[in-house]
């Protein structure tokens, strides 16, 4: 009886005899999921580096864009206030008020740059909702999100005047993503 119950645990842990079947662990979900949207936001990326209007003009509010959108968004306003932190020439700034506190301020503005671009939106009569100029605008905001983790890496290295110009060149950047979201709008209108 001991015996019985040694060997079907051994089958059960895959270290029994070589005529016993070994079980498959079956998948994570969790890690299905998390492979599935890390596929996505890689097709997202390279299309909206190949082709930022056009790509812009494909996205819509489903779930999957939303999500592409939302890592875009973190991915920017986490990495510019880390490169700041960094780059701290002056001893060590407090995290919170270097990072934390300026990561919030960027989401806030991100956000109150799309709803003026929704408010623009609905004076130029389009019939988009607010979360597809969310997902259009951070198609845009794919090469300063990227340029965000250049700079990031830069600054590690104390290339102060490089990473200077590089923030400098996201901020336009930034302005260009929300002009060339007007014009996805006014295609599809």
């Amino acid at each position: 009886m001991q015996e019985e119950a040694k060997q079907a645990t051994a089958g059960e842990t895959g270290a029994g005899s070589p005529g016993q079947p070994v079980r498959q662990m079956e998948p994570d979900p969790v890690l299905e999921k998390a492979k599935e949207i890390g596929q996505s936001f890689l097709n997202f990326l390279l299309e909206g580096v190949k082709a930022p209007f056009q790509a812009s003009k494909s996205v819509g509010a489903e779930q999957a864009d939303l999500i592409n959108g939302l890592i875009t968004l973190l991915i920017f306003s986490g990495f510019i206030p880390l490169s700041v932190f960094v780059l701290g020439s002056w001893g060590r700034p407090p995290f919170f008020r270097t990072v934390v506190l300026p990561f919030i301020l960027f989401i806030i503005f991100i956000a109150i740059t799309v709803a003026v671009l929704f408010a623009v939106a609905r004076l130029m009569k389009s019939e988009i909702d607010f979360m597809q100029v969310f997902t259009r605008f951070m198609t845009f905001m794919i090469i300063p999100a990227g340029l965000a983790i250049l700079t990031f890496i830069v600054s590690i290295f104390n290339a102060y005047l490089f990473s200077t110009l590089l923030l400098a060149l996201i901020f336009m950047t930034v302005s260009l993503a929300s002009i060339g979201t007007i014009f996805t709008i006014k295609e599809t209108k």
